[in-house]
């Protein structure tokens, strides 16, 4: 409940990647109670485990610079 307190003060648009086979797996509905505290969330799942970054670095660049390019 402390981190939603401060999510819900970031202002700007915001990019959630999960992966789907994460072992950390919330589950849709708890993420997706996450993603609504902020204001502006885009979310996208990859085919990963926890790391995302770490499994699909080329994936993960690509969606972080479209998102900015979108901004």
């Amino acid at each position: 409940e402390t981190a939603k307190k401060y999510w819900a003060k970031v202002m700007c648009p915001v990019l959630c990647i999960d992966g789907a086979r994460s072992k950390l797996n919330l589950g849709d509905e708890e993420r997706a109670t996450r993603r609504a505290v902020f204001t502006k969330a885009t979310h996208l799942v990859l085919d990963a485990g926890h790391a995302v970054q770490r499994h699909r670095a080329a994936e993960v660049a690509a969606a972080i610079a479209e998102h900015a390019r979108e901004l």
